[in-house]
């Protein structure tokens, strides 16, 4: 799911963003800006609506949160640029036809926008002490 999310990335970076010299670096930072959120939101999740912990939450510093992503970061930079791994990925998807690539953008596109709504749901339920089922 990961090189299909890279490779619709990319697509988007290259064709639509018109971003030709260096779409696949611009390409992983936004894996990785979807991964932190995502991760983010699980966190926050399980703290404040399962667990009840907005102490956890509040005392979250912005250097574990920089470490976190830098850790994210290098994850991503080593396992997408090792060995090329980045061109065998453009390369296998860009002879797939049209009707499975839909259906790659579709479902990359519901999982961004989920993501995004999904966090800024969060952050309002947690700015106004919303549990979502009790």
């Amino acid at each position: 799911m990961l090189d299909i999310f890279f490779y619709v990335n990319y697509n988007i970076t290259f064709k639509l963003f018109k971003n030709k010299e260096y779409p696949v670096f611009s390409t992983v930072i936004v894996v990785v800006l979807y991964q932190v959120f995502s991760l983010l939101f699980v966190l926050d999740f399980i703290m404040f609506q399962i667990l009840n912990r907005r102490d956890f939450i509040l005392e979250r510093t912005k250097l574990s949160g920089f470490i976190v992503i830098t850790i994210i970061l290098m994850l991503n930079y080593f396992y997408f640029y090792k060995k090329g791994r980045y061109k065998k990925i453009i390369n296998k998807y860009k002879k797939l036809n049209r009707r499975k690539m839909n259906l790659y953008y579709t479902i990359s596109i519901i999982f961004m926008l989920l993501v995004i709504v999904l966090n800024i749901y969060s952050l309002y339920s947690f700015k106004n002490n919303i549990h979502w089922w009790f």
